[in-house]
């Protein structure tokens, strides 16, 4: 009967964990959003068209600094000589409304 090292039954493991870790942290990275035009009437956030819904959370924080609520406007494709050179960039229009008339 062979004998089977400690090291033998586990070599093949280290490579599999690394890499799917490698795949795992590739997959999960996103570039930071950008704001581009912050005003008290709306917002202008550049972000990867993939995770759009961050994009709302900003806009809705922005608008509460004035007491209103984010509505989402409309989503423009970025063009050329935008702040973030992803394939995927995406900027989003939100306008502060009040509260009451958000309803």
């Amino acid at each position: 009967m062979k004998r089977v090292s400690r090291f033998d039954a586990f070599s093949w493991r280290i490579p599999m964990v690394l890499g799917a870790a490698l795949v795992i942290t590739g997959c999960s990275s996103k570039e930071k959003n950008v704001i581009v035009d912050p005003q008290p009437e709306g917002i202008t956030i550049q972000h990867d068209s993939r995770y759009g819904s961050m994009a709302g959370v900003e806009a809705d924080e922005h608008c509460a600094k004035y007491g209103k609520t984010a509505v989402f406007e409309r989503t423009m494709k970025s063009g050329s000589g935008t702040v973030l050179a992803h394939p995927n960039s995406t900027q989003s229009v939100f306008d502060c409304v009040d509260a009451k008339a958000a309803d």
